[in-house]
């Protein structure tokens, strides 16, 4: 079984669930090209760096950015900037995340870029009458192998929130 991002859920919006992720590792690699050509091609390198040494885990997240798409691996929690592996692959980096305050909306399917722009949307236009503010891009998370059937798949759109400022 494969080890989960852990995180606790804080609150519910419609479908949206509103989630506390606590201070966590990530293992990256920014890549060009469109959207679903970069998350193969940033697997790869991140793949190669924990094989043999480090338990796989999910979700794989992917952001798009404007120097490229960041693909990560979020790293089994214990494990910190002083007790992972240095890569030896360049472009794998690892960062340290602060502790984040999150909308995510589950759906199943390919988790491509036409998943992530179409339930990115949902997940912004639900989140404009609810008590939080995304800040932020909306990333996707990718929870299942390659080889699983789309429809059986777990996906998320997520993107870290903030409560919206109240009147009086």
């Amino acid at each position: 079984m494969t080890q989960q991002q852990p995180y606790e859920s804080i609150g519910r919006w419609g479908a949206i669930d509103i989630r506390r992720y606590p201070e966590h590792t990530i293992a990256e690699v920014v890549v060009d090209g469109d959207f679903d050509d970069a998350g193969n091609r940033g697997f790869r390198p991140l793949f190669g760096y924990i094989q043999g040494q480090i338990a796989m885990t999910a979700p794989v997240v992917q952001t798009p950015g404007d120097g490229g798409h960041c693909v990560a691996f979020v790293m089994p929690e214990g494990r910190d900037l002083g007790t992972l592996p240095t890569p030896t692959d360049s472009r794998v980096h690892l960062r340290s995340v602060p502790e984040q305050v999150a909308a995510a909306l589950k759906f199943s399917g390919w988790g491509n870029a036409s998943d992530l722009d179409e339930r990115g949307r949902q997940l912004l236009t639900a989140l404009e009458d609810s008590p939080w503010r995304a800040v932020g891009p909306v990333r996707l998370a990718r929870f299942n192998a390659p080889f699983i059937p789309p429809f059986l798949r777990h996906n998320e759109v997520v993107v870290d929130v903030e409560p919206r400022a109240t009147d009086g």
